[in-house]
């Protein structure tokens, strides 16, 4: 394995260029820097704009605001990884990697710039919904708190489990509609708040992260605000975000700089 041997102060500084890159191509994109930001706000104001009239009970709005949060948190946490793929196919990681000297500055700088806006986009969320629907100040503090704070949790996690999608043998056209569908698929799921008993709610989990993100608010919730949200134990939400990064680290070691991309 190639080691690089660029000093710690320089690699530092070709970090911090490439996260102001990759931070300038995501502003840049007008149209997806609305749908992160705006999108959900939008959507969640459209469906409980009965709210703004009467607040609900703190369960039901944890409930329904952990759909949406945890929506954010997966569309910035997989734009990342497929934003590398984006690179990959036109060349730029190749010449990105042979700049830098490796290919991990690179992909850190990605996923800091996505860790970053995944943190804005939740701040923005949780300051319209908290100041717009709940009554007291120390309500809305807690809301942004268990929030953020489920942010910082799950986004390093998932963002380095969805590297793997670099692993796959397609043509981005085809990953990136699959990614689509999937995301229409867990967010239709977790909207229709639909479990299955025993191992096989515990296996829908391992495979939902949008369950996983909301399981933490669950808990955050439960623990700042007492409320009485149904939780997994622990343990296994902290073993499943474990194999999140162990996967996300193996596939780091083995993805390529140039295209794998095949007929599909």
């Amino acid at each position: 394995m190639h080691v690089s041997t660029v000093p710690l102060r320089q690699r530092i500084r070709i970090l911090s260029e490439y996260i102001r890159l990759f931070a300038k191509m995501l502003i840049s994109n007008k149209f997806s820097l609305g749908w992160y930001l705006l999108f959900p706000n939008i959507l969640f104001f459209f469906s409980h704009y009965s709210w703004l009239v009467s607040s609900p009970a703190p369960e039901l709005f944890y409930l329904h605001t952990s759909v949406f949060a945890a929506y954010i948190i997966f569309l910035l946490s997989i734009d990342g990884p497929l934003n590398l793929i984006r690179l990959r196919e036109n060349g730029a990681l190749k010449v990105f990697k042979f700049i830098s000297g490796s290919k991990y500055t690179v992909i850190l700088s990605q996923l800091v710039t996505q860790f970053a806006a995944v943190l804005i986009a939740m701040l923005l969320f949780a300051t319209l919904v908290g100041t717009l629907i709940l009554p007291h100040f120390s309500d809305i503090f807690l809301f942004m708190a268990v929030m953020l704070v489920a942010c910082i949790i799950v986004t390093p996690a998932l963002s380095l489990f969805f590297i793997w999608l670099l692993l796959l043998r397609v043509k981005q056209e085809s990953l990136f509609t699959m990614v689509s569908i999937l995301l229409l698929l867990f967010f239709l799921i977790s909207t229709n708040d639909f479990t299955l008993p025993g191992w096989l709610g515990t296996l829908t989990l391992f495979v939902n992260p949008f369950e996983v993100a909301r399981q933490i608010m669950y808990m955050l919730s439960n623990e700042l605000i007492h409320t009485s949200m149904p939780v997994h134990h622990p343990l296994l939400i902290l073993i499943i975000l474990l194999v999140y990064i162990i996967v996300g680290f193996m596939s780091m070691r083995a993805i390529s700089v140039t295209s794998v991309a095949g007929r599909l």
